[in-house]
């Protein structure tokens, strides 16, 4: 998988920015809107793509990349850059983030690309050896103290560098692309165990450049992702639907209310979107 690193200098705090426009329409208020998303929106029925509003609102504040979205549990994970050292930090979905004790530098493993389960009680990790920069997948799971390594994952040997955040139906799934320009869907087969159960070329998609940083919404109906022309400057995020979690999903469409940054998180209402935006965590509403 491509991933878009983020470097900062320092370790400077964020401070709250107002709301902005990002498709040349009036603001509306010019307040920031911390209550979730209105329940009653509901995605669009067959390929249609939502519509957002073109104000955006800072959700996290912090220098960081690499963001994971649990809306149930309102938490964030990500990857953050303090004083030249990169750490996996936490917080609420409003404000800051913190590093997380469990994936401090220990001189011997490297931790990044988190991504939080839909309640958010499990944390999927990659995790590099130093010494050879071997890298393994750990699910964490959350207890009274903090985040404690639960298992190793066990994923098909095809170069997987990244994972999404798992869905929460049974079986769960999560999807990954990789150099080859094709993504793959995995299933949790066995406890801790995945298997390839769909494969896209970026045809199947209806697209001419490979996904990237494709992130299922949690009921697996709906993926939102980049294409992979945005490392060559194309901000547009694409939404597909399929219409149940064994379906295969139809032609990729972008959402032109909001050109946003890949990756994104969206609630399975479509009601909300998180995106980053840089270096900060931003969102938009549907309209």
């Amino acid at each position: 998988m491509r991933w878009l690193s983020v470097v900062v200098a320092g370790a400077a705090c964020y401070q709250p920015i107002e709301a902005r426009v990002i498709a040349g329409a009036p603001a509306r208020d010019g307040t920031a809107d911390t209550a979730p998303a209105d329940a009653a929106f509901t995605c669009p029925a067959g390929n249609a793509t939502p519509a957002f509003s073109p104000q955006a609102f800072p959700a996290v504040y912090s220098p960081c990349g690499d963001y994971s979205v649990s809306e149930a549990a309102q938490r964030v994970v990500a990857t953050c850059d303090y004083a030249d050292q990169v750490l996996i930090s936490e917080g609420g979905l409003v404000g800051e983030l913190s590093p997380v004790a469990a994936f401090g530098s220990d001189g011997v493993h490297v931790y990044d690309h988190p991504r939080l389960s839909p309640a958010g009680d499990e944390l999927f990790v990659r995790v590099i050896e130093m010494a050879t920069g071997s890298a393994t997948f750990a699910r964490y799971t959350r207890d009274g103290s903090g985040w404690s390594f639960a298992a190793t994952e066990t994923y098909p040997n095809i170069g997987i560098t990244d994972v999404s955040a798992p869905t929460a139906g049974t079986p769960r799934t999560m999807l990954i692309d990789d150099d080859t320009d094709l993504m793959y869907e995995l299933a949790e087969t066995s406890t801790d165990s995945w298997s390839i159960v769909g494969t896209y070329a970026p045809s199947d998609l209806g697209m001419t450049t490979a996904p990237f940083g494709p992130v299922l919404t949690d009921d697996g109906l709906h993926v939102v992702f980049g294409p992979s022309s945005y490392l060559a400057g194309s901000d547009w995020i694409y939404y597909a639907a399929r219409a149940d979690p064994g379906s295969a999903f139809g032609s990729a469409q972008p959402l032109l209310s909001a050109p946003m940054q890949p990756p994104a998180y969206l609630e399975s209402s479509c009601g909300r979107m998180y995106y980053e935006q840089d270096t900060h965590l931003d969102y938009v509403d549907q309209q």
